[in-house]
């Protein structure tokens, strides 16, 4: 991975391919999508990105950050969770 402003780590197709088409138009900070599992990613792949986003969906952290005037470059880390069909919630088991 080289150097962007942002990293994107979303291992649905579907999703990544969302994520790449809202980079294009602009709306979410530019950078890389890392399809691979999360526990994949060797931390020191992470250096130089301003932003690196977990399980990032569609990229609705990197809209709410816009949205709330923080600039692509500040640094900032978020992590979604899980999808519901990966959920206890989900698929509505009980919690512990």
């Amino acid at each position: 991975m080289t150097a962007s402003p942002a990293y994107y780590n979303e291992h649905d197709p579907e999703k990544a391919h969302v994520l790449r088409h809202l980079m294009r138009e602009g709306w979410i900070a530019p950078g890389e999508v890392d399809e691979r599992d999360i526990r994949d990613v060797v931390p020191a792949e992470l250096s130089g990105f301003a932003q690196c986003h977990f399980f990032a969906g569609i990229g609705l952290w990197s809209i709410a950050a816009r949205a709330a005037g923080i600039p692509d470059h500040f640094g900032l880390w978020s992590g979604s969770c899980p999808c519901q069909p990966f959920s206890e919630a989900g698929a509505r088991l009980p919690m512990g």
